[in-house]
């Protein structure tokens, strides 16, 4: 009996191989996420098989959006890159490679503040990659500081371990199962006039699924030290951002939410019953997890989740489909 206990807790989550046709951005994918610096306190540096990663405490922040483009529609169409990551609220543009074997950064470019170029790529994932597989890369090129001309070497070394797998609860109550973790550490030298000026070294966690291109959620820890000064590593950032409930909906179950207004769908949130209204004849509800699997159909006005976890589902009714939250 123990024997098969521990076998059904080691297999609770099945682990998932991230490749660049799962889980790279392709040229017209359009993604928003919720950005914020108020994560103080959030407990997520453990790793391991079967984890829980619980994010639902932090504050929801500024909903962004990152649109991936072809190089000819970017700023620099001479870039040698395959693919560009663009964000119209800053007007940062990052031109990457995608390919078979990972996802890399070949420039940064950000308006009026600094431009960032490559020789040795920056990588930020490697495909394939599966949990407990590490990858250990350099990278090397130039930063301008566009403010006032100056020109800084930077060289680095980049560390990418999947180190966990597990669930996943967002701030708006969306709860991910099979998930896989990838910690990436970036240690960056700074150099002026070939004399070691500023040091950088960044920590950033990705939680990934097996079907959304692109990471779900990320936290970056940053820390800042001059070279010739006896001083300890200093935190200048700590950054959290997460897919939109809407992004997640679509990326994770394939399902668009609808908005009609001529149905009413209420209480939402609710505590357990859900009222439906603005029908004349009752359809079958249908009732999804965030992972797509359907959890309840019935043909009723009255529909009762009191018995699930909190957290967003989806409703569906006559083939249009509503966001509701448990909670």
């Amino acid at each position: 009996m123990m024997i098969c206990g521990a076998m059904t807790v080691s297999s609770m989550f099945a682990q998932i191989t991230l490749t660049s046709e799962t889980s790279a951005p392709r040229i017209g994918d359009v993604f928003h996420y919720y950005l914020t610096d108020k994560a103080e306190g959030l407990n997520i540096s453990h790793g391991g098989e079967n984890q829980e990663w619980d994010m639902s405490a932090v504050e929801e922040g500024t909903l962004a959006e990152v649109r991936f483009i072809s190089v000819a529609q970017s700023t620099n169409p001479s870039s040698t890159s395959n693919i560009v990551g663009s964000s119209p609220q800053s007007g940062m543009e990052e031109f990457c490679t995608v390919s078979p074997t990972g996802f890399a950064f070949n420039k940064i470019a950000v308006p009026g503040y600094l431009s960032t170029s490559y020789t040795d790529a920056r990588e930020l994932i490697k495909f394939p990659i599966v949990y407990n597989q590490e990858y250990s890369e350099t990278f090397a090129g130039t930063i301008t500081n566009l403010m006032n001309g100056q020109v800084f070497d930077v060289n680095g070394s980049t560390k990418i371990k999947a180190d966990g797998y597990g669930k996943l609860k967002l701030p708006y109550g969306a709860v991910i199962d099979n998930v896989l973790r990838v910690k990436i550490i970036y240690d960056y030298t700074y150099s002026y006039y070939s004399m070691p000026y500023f040091m950088l070294s960044d920590t950033t966690y990705l939680w990934y699924n097996a079907n959304t291109r692109n990471y779900i959620a990320d936290y970056a820890v940053s820390y800042s030290k001059y070279p010739d000064m006896p001083m300890e590593w200093e935190n200048i950032q700590k950054v959290f951002q997460y897919l939109s409930q809407d992004d997640i909906v679509i990326t994770i179950t394939g399902m668009k939410p609808t908005y009609d207004n001529s149905l009413s769908i209420y209480p939402n949130p609710t505590q357990g019953i859900i009222n439906v209204e603005g029908t004349n004849e009752i359809s079958d509800v249908k009732i999804y997890n965030m992972n797509g699997t359907l959890l309840q159909q019935k043909k009723s006005s009255v529909i009762d989740i009191s018995d699930y976890s909190n957290g967003l589902y989806i409703m569906e009714i006559a083939g249009k489909r509503y966001k509701i939250m448990k909670q």
